[in-house]
């Protein structure tokens, strides 16, 4: 975690110079900052611009977990290939001075399957993230202990985002509680493992509804991970000894 700094001395961007981006696909930018995370998330404070805008636009998500933060862009359809340009990530704190960092934007084309159409479409680069009840996100999105899980994909990557509260999760880790710290990371590296698996297909299964489907899909997808939450508690429920053993031979 990086400390927050009040007011915030730095935002530097992660993501390699130059990032690709396609035509017509969602990308994103990853940073970091030791700014408050409500920075970020208040659009009179954080600002995040491409120039020239023909390229593309800011979506308006972006998010900071532990001082790591990643913001959501759309490229336009009709973009040339080879054209470059440049984003700027900015954070203005009220009275404070701005800080902001930039990277430059090369267009390349899709990329292409085979030419036996035979090709395996590229495995996703798949990020599971904790989120606890203290994290913006979690108050963002108006979890609470029944919440499961969330999936951000863009063309190169897949942020799943699951919370940590679960109260399915929280009955294992209290019973982990009493055997050793290791048997607890181990019981959440395996929910970690399992529910960003569920929620990736749930999540992919889902993606191609029409946009008036969208509440309703919404609606399935949450009843969807909430009955994957359940199964995989009760899957590691039954295999919890085994962990409990397997936890204490490592720490010997």
């Amino acid at each position: 975690p990086i400390p927050i700094q009040d007011p915030p001395t730095y935002i530097e961007i992660t993501t390699p110079s130059p990032r690709e981006v396609n035509p017509g696909k969602t990308f994103h930018i990853k940073f970091k900052t030791d700014a408050h995370p409500n920075l970020v998330r208040n659009p009179d404070s954080f600002l995040a611009v491409l120039d020239p805008h023909s390229i593309g636009s800011f979506t308006g998500t972006a998010r900071v977990i532990d001082g790591y933060g990643i913001a959501y862009f759309r490229a336009q359809k009709d973009i040339e290939i080879g054209k470059t340009a440049t984003i700027t990530l900015e954070i203005r704190p009220p009275r404070e001075k701005t800080i902001g960092d930039v990277i430059d934007i090369k267009v390349e084309s899709l990329p292409e399957n085979s030419s036996s159409g035979q090709g395996k479409d590229k495995t996703p680069n798949i990020n599971p993230h904790w989120v606890g009840e203290n994290d913006n996100f979690y108050k963002e999105e108006g979890w609470d202990k029944d919440s499961v899980a969330k999936v951000d994909e863009t063309e190169d990557s897949v942020e799943i985002w699951v919370s940590e509260s679960n109260k399915n999760l929280t009955r294992l880790l209290e019973r982990a509680q009493r055997k050793n710290n290791k048997a607890v990371d181990n019981i959440k590296n395996k929910y970690l493992e399992h529910i960003s698996y569920y929620a990736f297909m749930i999540n992919d299964n889902e993606s191609n509804n029409d946009e008036e489907d969208n509440i309703v899909s919404s609606k399935f997808i949450e009843r969807s991970l909430r009955h994957a939450s359940e199964t995989v508690c009760a899957m590691i429920n039954d295999f919890f000894e085994s962990i409990i053993i397997e936890s204490v031979d490592n720490e010997e």
